[in-house]
């Protein structure tokens, strides 16, 4: 592999240091395209109004 660093051809040594940086973590980052789609939350008051409680 190492040798492949030092070929005369630019894309195999292009190639060559790319797949060394893969194997040692240095993934390029990762794009994700996300899409949600969100409701509004609806509140409930489960207290009933002053006027009822009085009953």
């Amino acid at each position: 592999m190492l040798k492949l660093l030092n070929a005369r051809s630019e894309l195999v040594r292009y190639n060559a240091a790319k797949d060394l940086l893969d194997r040692a973590g240095f993934i390029p980052t990762q794009k994700h395209d996300i899409n949600a789609n969100v409701n509004p939350i609806q509140i409930l008051d489960d207290v009933p109004p002053e006027s009822d409680r009085d009953g």
